[in-house]
């Protein structure tokens, strides 16, 4: 999740792993980080670097019941629960100082290093530790920091805790891990005042269900009210984001279940699936037309016979309107909201065909309005439940024990390992995965779901013979030469059925997708979303609101001239070339807001930057109220440019950037916009770093791959309440 390997182990199973690895005393030393929902957070709004030194920890476990939450409706292994940096701090202590091993602790205040060690003694018996108090103003790679890892070989330590709170432990431990002297070093933050119970914690109940964090919040409101308020809020912003990135996830998936075409019915177009999409739909009918038999017998006023021609009416319209519901119940992992609105679409249809039918015959009158309610109100509220259940009967007839088929993977692979993951934690696809067969060992950081390595290559043959073995997946990135040949003429002279895992990756590339093309099935990196009627809908979209807009801020934008005019000495508007859909050069109108210099010598166009001297006093005005803007809807009505989109960039920009940002011309396969995903997520301003340009065009093609008119409509809201408070406008 967020873009971290969070270790998916109960809390005795993690504490059992760490001390194990003290014990073990190999170096370098292993890394230990707990992140809790304040630290992603703030790690989402970090550097590219220290969002890859946080990901090369060598274990991250998860410090907030949020993030168990969150694992729970999208991840693919849910966390089974947290595990909190001040529980293990407890724990290793214990156990350290029951196995004789010395500890170090990095943390507490200036000058208080014998205290807090003699309350360590203390507290654990048993226990040998050495504190080191660095300032506040600790700098992880100054003169403290390398004091603390001169103290730590002195005193070579089994565990070293370090307690500086993020980032500063994590920079410190990660940077640092090759000259650590010790095996474990844990990044725990304040779990030493915990411990030492300078902090209380919350009652056993409240830690248990999860609500440790209001505990905090009512214990320390002035310190920690950002933390548990509004960095909760930015959470959910970054949860549906990960949201979105896991159905990215699960869409690469999607190629190998296709070609796994008969893998227990979840690949859509199988008769395993037509027939449970019947199946599903005929219970569906039947629940429908018992529910308003129901009524229409409780209801003393109605005549229970005079509705048995509705009821037929209805049977036969929902079983076509809920014909194909059954497929959203075959997925992997059901998104009941979506179900559960689609379900409502398909009623809401069922009962207006019959309202309809009822009026066209002119025999509404004959029904009593009473039933008629109570049968539109009670149907979802009884249907929920009835899907329930139909995805619990699939779930059972799919996974039962006698019908469940082995598998092992050759040439294992990222792809191969993610499919490993997903059909582990998927009962509905009726597989399990015993093992792989490489010759290499998995790259750390890759997640194998727990699967164990079984042999080199050239013992999968034999192996496979001698056990039962009902499917073989072949990773097609390491299937190369006669070994592979010769591996899959041995399958063929077997009953197995063999499967191979594609590289949706090739290249290194990203989001790349499975699509037919003329009936062919084809891997697409980047397609345009603007084909057909969403081309048309896009384009009649801008007209229309542009056209509005124009009227509407006519007046404005008189007044915008004028002031121009009259402020400094140039034209009242501004154009410079920037490139179009398909990187063709454009014309862009704004309001002049610098002076009129002439370009550079070098012809190189520097871009504005805060406090910027030659922005003028009215031209500030206008970029801090992006009015300067305005006379872009004009790009808009003339077909260059789209109300939304990536930003254009000047065509110096553009070449600069591309030869640095890798994918950087795909933002031009649409338009440029007057607004933008990235403009409304803080991407706006100057890319003084090429860091920000990343991350710009990381939420460019965000937009282009997941665009929809839904999502245009709310970048326009959403830019509209920025444009008087963009702490990013100047």
């Amino acid at each position: 999740m967020f873009g971290l390997d969070i270790l998916a182990l109960e809390y005795h199973e993690a504490a059992s792993r760490l001390v194990a690895t003290a014990v073990a005393g190999k170096r370098p030393a292993a890394v230990v980080v707990t992140p809790n929902v304040d630290h992603l957070v703030r790690l989402d709004r970090a550097s590219t670097e220290f969002r890859n030194l946080y990901a090369s920890a060598d274990a991250i476990f998860a410090d907030g019941m949020p993030l168990v939450w969150a694992s729970r409706v999208f991840g693919t292994l849910p966390l089974p629960g947290r595990v909190t940096g001040a529980d293990l701090f407890v724990t290793l202590a214990q156990r350290a100082g029951e196995l004789d091993l010395p500890i170090f602790v990095i943390g507490g205040m200036p000058g208080e290093e014998a205290t807090l060690s003699a309350a360590l003694a203390a507290r654990f018996p048993g226990l040998r530790a050495e504190v080191f108090s660095p300032s506040m103003q600790f700098d992880p790679t100054g003169t403290e920091g390398q004091e603390a890892l001169h103290r730590i070989a002195l005193s070579e330590p089994a565990i070293v805790f370090v307690c500086l709170g993020m980032p500063k432990q994590e920079r410190w431990a990660i940077v640092h891990r090759a000259r650590i002297s010790a095996s474990l070093v844990m990044c725990v933050g304040a779990a030493m005042e915990f411990a030492l119970g300078q902090k209380r914690r919350a009652p056993y109940w409240m830690q248990h269900n999860g609500f440790e964090w209001l505990w905090r919040l009512l214990s320390e409101p002035r310190r920690l009210w950002r933390r548990y308020l509004v960095q909760s809020l930015r959470f959910v912003r970054l949860l549906r984001h990960e949201r979105a990135e896991a159905a990215r996830r699960r869409g690469n998936l999607q190629l190998i279940r296709v070609l796994v075409s008969d893998m227990a019915g979840v690949q859509k177009t199988t008769h395993h699936a037509s027939f449970f999409n019947g199946v599903v739909a005929i219970i569906c009918a039947c629940t429908l037309t018992l529910i308003l038999l129901v009524w229409a017998g409780v209801y003393s006023e109605a005549r229970i016979e005079a509705f048995n021609g509705i009821g037929l009416l209805g049977f036969a319209v929902s079983v076509l309107a809920f014909r194909n519901i059954g497929q959203e119940l075959l997925d992997i992992r059901v998104r009941w909201l979506s179900l559960v609105r689609s379900m409502l679409r398909r009623w809401a249809l069922t009962f207006a065909v019959v309202l309809f039918a009822l009026y066209t015959a002119k025999v509404g009158a004959s029904f009593s309005r009473l039933v008629m309610i109570g049968w539109l109100l009670s149907s979802p509220v009884v249907l929920t439940p009835v899907l329930l259940l139909c995805r619990r009967m699939a779930v059972s007839l799919y996974s039962a024990p006698g019908l469940r088929r082995k598998a092992v993977f050759v040439f294992f692979d990222e792809e191969a390992a993610e499919l490993a993951v997903t059909l582990a934690a998927s009962p509905i696809l009726g597989i399990t995965p015993l093992g792989y067969f490489d010759d290499r060992d998995v790259p750390r950081g890759v997640n194998t779901g727990g699967l164990s390595k079984l042999g080199e290559v050239s013992k999968a043959q034999e192996w496979i013979r001698n056990h039962r073995v009902d499917m073989v997946f072949i990773g097609l990135r390491g299937a190369h030469g006669a070994r592979a040949q010769q591996l899959l003429d041995a399958l063929l002279d077997s009953v197995v059925s063999i499967y191979f895992v594609p590289d949706y990756r090739p290249a290194g590339l990203r989001h790349v997708e499975y699509a037919e093309l003329a009936d062919m099935p084809v891997l697409v990196a980047y397609e345009t979303p603007f084909l057909g009627l969403s081309r048309v809908s896009k384009r009649l979209m801008d007209i229309l609101m542009s056209t509005f807009l124009l009227m509407l801020a006519s007046p404005v934008m008189v007044l915008c001239a004028i002031a121009v005019r009259f402020s400094s000495p140039g034209p009242v508007l501004f154009h410079q070339k920037r490139y179009g859909a398909g990187g063709v050069e454009i014309s862009v109108y704004k309001f002049r807001s610098m002076r009129n210099d002439p370009l550079p010598e070098d012809g190189v166009v520097q871009q504005a930057r805060r406090n910027d001297p030659r922005v003028t006093p009215v031209g500030a005005f206008l970029r801090r109220t992006s009015l300067d803007e305005l006379p872009q809807f004009f790009n808009v009505l003339g077909g260059s440019m789209s109300i939304v989109g990536p930003r254009p960039h000047a065509v110096q920009h553009n070449e600069l950037y591309r030869h640095q940002v890798r994918g950087y011309m795909l933002r031009h396969k649409v338009k440029p916009g007057i607004t933008g995903w990235a403009q409304v997520n803080g991407a706006r301003g100057e890319t003084s770093t090429l860091d920000k340009m990343e991350k710009r065009i990381e939420l460019d093609l965000y937009y282009i791959r997941n665009w929809s008119l839904t999502l245009d409509l709310r970048i326009i809201v959403m830019t509209a309440l920025l444009v008087v408070r963009d702490r990013h406008a100047f």
